[in-house]
Order: C-alpha cells, then structure tokens, then sequence
C-alpha cells in the first residue's frame, strides 16, 4: 500500500509541468532573410527568408522588443522598418532576424505575426 502511495506521488509531480503549461503558449519562429516593403501605418512588411522555403510573404508587425545597433528596445517601431518623416513605407531591402508566431481564426488563413524583429543593418 505504501509503496502504491509513493509511485502514484511520484508520476504525480512528474507530470506537474505538464499540466501546469500553458497550452494557448505559442514559441515563435526564428527566422533570418530580407525585408523589401514595409509600411509603418500598416504595420505590415514582404519578407523573404533565408533558404526557408513557403516562408515569403506579407507579414504583420507586432514586435513590443526590437533590437538595433543601439541596443535592444521596448514599443513603437523597429528603426530598420521605419520610413522617412511623411512618408511610412519603405521599399529598399534590408537584413533582419524575425521571431513569428501563427494566428489562425476559425474560418480563416493564418497570420503570421512578427512579434520580435533584430536589425542587422
């Protein structure tokens, strides 16, 4: 009888983390490539990844961190994303490092959510 207390204790707090996770947790995707258009209204960017096939495409920018040559920053827009003073969108092409999530409603295609963006130029 002891001995069934302590295996039923033991597969207990084994599967604890388990039962503790979170299952609505997403990780995100890192992914390194080129931006060649992004709008900063829009908050959307074309994004080509780096031998990363089906990977291409519009993506949404979410990003709350950033990181640039001056370090890593918190809110508004990434620095490499942004356009000139009257104007939001940007078409030449820069180096980023991206961390994507997936959002999918019900009925409808998924997004993919920039929610971490590094700036290598």
């Amino acid at each position: 009888m002891r001995l069934a207390g302590l295996v039923a204790l033991g597969l207990a707090l084994g599967l604890m983390p388990m039962l503790l996770r979170d299952s609505h947790a997403a990780s995100p995707e890192q992914l390194r490539g080129t931006v060649s258009f992004s709008n900063q209204d829009t908050r959307k960017v074309v994004f080509a990844a780096d031998d990363e096939p089906g990977k291409d495409g519009e993506y949404f920018v979410a990003a709350p961190y950033w990181t640039d040559a001056a370090g890593q920053h918190m809110g508004g827009f990434p620095s490499c994303l942004a356009g000139q003073a009257g104007n939001p969108v940007r078409t030449d092409n820069r180096r980023v490092g991206i961390d994507v999530i997936h959002a999918t409603a019900s009925g409808r295609e998924s997004v993919r959510i920039v929610v971490g963006v590094y700036c290598f130029s």
